[in-house]
């Protein structure tokens, strides 16, 4: 199994999910995920360690033309209840973000795709931003992960959402793509920077779980306190293609 369909399973992403359409996002699209690229680590069920924080800086790729294609990057976090939490910078033709939908933008968004997709606040980013990724657990109401999405020295909340996410034991980087091509969809090179990821307790072994696919420079994944923090400061996916899944476009909103 190749590693890129380890890190696509170990998701448990279902073959049809939702995901939103414009600011407000009310109305949805369906689509079948097409992964094309992907780094991370997922530890067996059971481990007594799990992740309390993982914060990296996605640098915004150029803006691609998308005619009726979407592409997706996101950080993720499979739950054991079957959620996934999911930092989204989505782009298609007619945008998610702003009032001119005659163009494709960059949108970030937080958010819980579970039975249905739950969300924070979207906004519109450009290529050449940097966006600072955050995902917190604490123990409150059973356990839970806060999202939160700023820019680089400051402290002004772009987007921020929780949801109950009890022990989370994975941290990946995807890319995926959805369309009604035929053709494979380019994908822009992305770079995320200074990834960081701390574990409740220590896991000396965790950069063996580390999978990857279609990354062109990536600096180690090393730690310093015997296995509790963990960093990475430069994972970069090359420009590539994606083979599309099914896509429905919704009607815009607003």
């Amino acid at each position: 199994m190749s590693s890129l369909k380890f890190l696509a399973l170990t998701l448990l992403m279902s073959i049809t999910t939702a995901i939103p359409a414009s600011i407000p996002i009310k109305n949805l699209i369906k689509r079948d995920s097409g992964f094309s690229a992907g780094w991370g680590f997922t530890q067996d069920e059971g481990t007594s360690t799990y992740v309390v924080d993982a914060v990296t800086i996605l640098q915004v790729p150029e803006q691609p033309d998308t005619n009726d294609v979407v592409r997706f990057i996101w950080p993720g976090m499979q739950t054991s209840q079957d959620g996934l939490i999911q930092t989204v910078l989505g782009t298609r033709a007619g945008g998610w973000c702003g009032s001119d939908t005659s163009i494709s933008q960059w949108c970030i968004f937080t958010g819980l795709m579970a039975d249905e997709f739950t969300h924070g606040t979207a906004v519109t980013v450009n290529p050449g931003d940097y966006l600072v990724l955050d995902y917190k657990y604490t123990p409150d109401n059973g356990g839970q992960v806060t999202q939160t999405v700023t820019r680089p020295g400051s402290s002004d909340v772009l987007s921020q959402y929780t949801s109950a996410a009890p022990l989370v034991g994975q941290y990946v980087f995807c890319m995926e793509c959805a369309g009604s091509t035929t053709d494979t969809i380019t994908m822009p090179d992305t770079t995320f920077w200074n990834t960081t990821v701390t574990l409740a307790s220590p896991n000396p072994d965790l950069v063996s779980l580390i999978k990857d696919d279609t990354v062109r420079d990536y600096q180690g994944f090393t730690t310093s306190d015997g296995g509790t923090t963990w960093f990475a400061p430069k994972v970069e996916f090359q420009e590539h293609q994606c083979t599309p899944g099914e896509f429905v476009p919704a009607n815009p909103v607003g």
